[in-house]
């Protein structure tokens, strides 16, 4: 085992083991929309999760939404789905932030919402900032 107290200059990167590993896709991009970010990996009940913010044109525009999509192995995804679409608000959006298991054992997705757009530019935390679930 391989101690370095936080050191990052103490870690020998060459005697890290090596481990064989698979690669997916989850979502790819298409012509209207391109991004992908804000990006969660949960497990839960058996199935890993994954949620992102989707987005038209560059990142946290209005429009951009919440989609999610599930699998039992890392591999095969199901097809993704809408989490929470466009916000029904002109020039809003809403912005992944993670997933809560809460007490009750119920897996819950947190989004953002907010203007995205402030003087014509991207905007960040508005005043109409709220946490939803």
């Amino acid at each position: 085992m391989m101690v370095s107290d936080g050191d990052q200059e103490a870690i020998d990167f060459e005697a890290l083991p090596v481990i064989d590993g698979e690669h997916a896709v989850v979502s790819k991009g298409d012509e209207t929309w391109h991004y992908r970010l804000h990006t969660y990996l949960g497990v839960f009940e058996d199935r890993y999760w994954c949620m992102w913010s989707h987005g038209p044109i560059v990142e946290d525009k209005p429009t951009q939404h919440i989609r999610y999509a599930t699998s039992r192995d890392g591999l095969k995804w199901t097809e993704p789905k809408i989490l929470v679409g466009p916000s029904k608000e002109e020039g809003f959006r809403h912005i992944a932030r993670g997933f809560w298991l809460r007490e009750d054992g119920k897996l819950r997705a947190l989004a953002s919402h907010d203007e995205a757009l402030k003087d014509g530019k991207t905007h960040f935390f508005g005043e109409s900032l709220d946490l939803r679930s």
